[in-house]
């Protein structure tokens, strides 16, 4: 099964590319939406897409996500900080660290459906979604 989808991998990277430009085009043009920059020198394969809500929105991430979920639009929170996990604060790591950009990040960050199997319609559902619910 790995073979067989590593046989295939320009055409998945081409798939969650067109995702993030759709993506791109649209958030841009939104105000209070930050979303994964792309330097020159490098070429993403987009394996997930992100975006950052401003926190002058006045709405987190957690919150756009449950808004979502009632729209049937699944999310993902961004990944906690690694001082946040229990396997690690455990064992003493990270004590007394303040780590501010981190935990901006978990809570204004989300990650949206940028799946193989998604339809350009369904991707534009998830950004005018969005959109509604940002009020722009």
């Amino acid at each position: 099964i790995g073979l067989a989808q590593v046989e295939q991998i320009e055409k998945y990277i081409e798939i969650k590319r067109k995702w993030a430009e759709c993506y791109r085009t649209k958030f841009e043009a939104m105000e209070g939406i930050k979303f994964q920059p792309v330097k020159d020198y490098a070429r993403s394969v987009f394996w997930m897409y992100c975006i950052e809500l401003d926190p002058k929105l006045g709405i987190n991430a957690e919150e756009m996500m449950l808004r979502l979920k009632e729209q049937r639009i699944g999310t993902r929170p961004f990944f906690r900080g690694m001082h946040d996990q229990p396997a690690l604060s455990s064992l003493g790591l990270f004590s007394g660290g303040s780590y501010p950009n981190t935990d901006h990040a978990y809570k204004y960050g989300l990650y949206v459906p940028s799946g193989l199997a998604l339809t350009e319609e369904q991707v534009m559902t998830v950004c005018n979604s969005i959109k509604a619910e940002l009020g722009a």
